[in-house]
């Protein structure tokens, strides 16, 4: 370890270190370098007191690796799914999310609903109505079906609803 750090930029081996989620490696390399005690000590501390896969989401965050991220977070439980989606909306990752999730879910309809607020935002008023019929807002549906001009969708979906 003494000789790798002067062959290895240190921020490198520290970033390497974290992505492993080894922390008594990221201690050993910080302590070796110039790096201050205050900058790392309290963040690794706080790490270790937090559940596994949260703790690998945390490490995730700070090295901005998102999709590494949700992954992380989606094995956590229901209890940070509400932060799980915020990572999903804020950094795009629906097309993930959705692989993560069990189609049918609670979680799945959800990010469904999601991505149709986005996808209608960005105009894309096609996808965002098969979103909203995976989520099962069919009235959100024959509406964004009637935006996109698709006409025999929007009419089967109303003969399906009995309208």
């Amino acid at each position: 370890m003494k000789y790798l750090i002067y062959l290895v930029d240190v921020d490198t081996l520290y970033i390497a270190a974290l992505r492993i989620y080894d922390f008594d490696l990221v201690m050993m390399i910080a302590a070796k370098s110039a790096k201050d005690p205050k900058e790392y000590v309290p963040f690794i501390n706080g790490l270790r007191k937090l559940e596994i896969n949260y703790q690998h989401y945390k490490v995730d965050m700070h090295l901005k690796s998102y999709a590494s991220a949700l992954q992380n977070i989606a094995k956590c439980g229901e209890e940070y799914f509400e932060e799980c989606l915020n990572l999903i909306k804020t950094h795009n990752l629906y097309a993930n999310a959705l692989k993560l999730f069990p189609r049918g879910g609670e979680f799945h309809k959800q990010i469904c609903d999601a991505y149709a607020d986005h996808l209608l935002e960005n105009h894309c008023y096609e996808e965002a109505a098969i979103m909203q019929k995976i989520s099962h807002n069919f009235e959100k549906a024959i509406n964004s079906f009637q935006k996109a001009g698709n006409w025999r969708q929007t009419l089967m979906l109303a003969k399906d609803l009995n309208y």
